[in-house]
C-alpha cells in the first residue's frame, strides 16, 4: 500500500511568534477566522493542495476510484470539511475525477481537545468510533484533509483505522504541520491559534451573508455557550 504524507508547510515557534518554513508570519487571523467558519482560506489551502496532489494522483490512480474524507464528525463537520469541499471540487475540474465521502464518528468532540498533551489526544481519540462506506476502501486511493497537524494523533487514529480496510494508496494531507519535537513544547497552541482572534454572534452573519461562511461544528457550539441575551440579539439580528 502506498501512504504517503504532505503538508503545504511546516510551522515553527519561537517567542510567542509561528512561522513558516520560509520565515513568514503564519496567517494566524485566517485561520482562526477559518476554524470558525470563514471559507476562503479553505479556498486557499484546497487550491495549494490540488497543485501538490494532481501530478502525484494522476500518476498512482490510474483510474481507480478516489475519495476525499475530512476529519470525521457525527453530525456536523468541522472546518476542516471546507477545505474538503473545495479540494473535491477542484479535482475534478483538473480531470482528477474524485469524490467526496462522509466520514463519522460515534462520540462528540469538545474544544478541551486543542489544548491537550499528546496522551490526553489519544486517550480521546481512541474513543471515537470512526465508520464510513468500508466496502469503497479496498483498491482506492484516499485523500485524508485536515487542517493543522499538532501531534499526528489524529492522523495516526484515522491511519489505523482506514489502513487495514487495504486502500491501494493514501495521502495525508495538512495545510499545515508542526514538528513533534515543537508540539511537545507547546501542547496548547492549537488552542492559542484557534483563538488568535475574538468571534463574534454578528460576524458570522456577515460572513454568511457574503456566501463566505459554513456552519461547523466549532461555531454552533460556540453559538451554543452564549448567554441567553446574546443569544436573543443574535437571533434578531440573523
Amino acid at each position: 500500500m502506498i501512504s504517503k504524507h504532505i503538508a503545504l508547510t511546516n510551522l515553527h515557534v519561537e517567542g510567542g511568534v509561528v512561522t513558516r518554513d520560509d520565515g513568514r508570519p503564519f496567517d494566524r487571523v485566517g485561520y482562526s477566522r477559518f476554524k470558525y467558519g470563514w471559507l476562503p482560506p479553505a479556498t486557499d489551502y484546497a487550491i495549494d493542495m490540488a497543485k501538490r496532489l494532481v501530478p502525484e494522483l494522476r500518476h498512482v490512480a490510474k483510474g481507480r476510484p478516489i475519495y476525499v474524507i475530512s476529519a470525521p464528525y457525527k453530525f456536523l463537520p468541522t472546518a476542516s470539511h471546507a477545505i474538503a469541499q473545495e479540494l473535491c471540487t477542484m479535482l475534478n475540474v483538473w480531470s482528477v475525477p474524485s469524490v467526496l465521502l462522509p466520514f463519522h464518528k460515534t462520540q462528540v468532540g469538545d474544544s478541551s481537545y486543542a489544548k491537550a498533551s499528546l496522551e490526553e489526544r489519544q486517550a480521546q481519540l481512541d474513543t471515537l468510533g470512526l465508520h464510513l462506506d468500508e466496502s469503497l476502501v479496498p483498491g482506492s486511493v484516499f485523500i485524508v484533509v485536515d487542517d493543522i497537524r499538532i501531534t499526528g494523533t489524529a492522523e495516526k487514529v484515522t491511519a489505523n483505522y482506514l489502513e487495514p480496510l487495504k486502500p491501494y494508496a493514501t495521502f495525508y494531507v495538512h495545510a499545515a504541520r508542526l514538528s513533534q519535537e515543537e508540539a511537545a513544547r507547546h501542547p496548547g497552541i492549537e488552542d492559542e491559534l484557534n483563538q488568535s482572534v475574538p468571534h463574534d454572534l454578528e460576524r458570522f452573519v456577515t460572513e454568511y451573508e457574503d456566501g463566505e461562511f459554513q456552519l461547523n461544528t466549532r461555531v454552533l457550539r460556540f453559538i451554543l455557550e452564549r448567554p441567553a441575551e446574546a443569544l436573543e440579539r443574535f437571533v434578531e439580528y440573523a
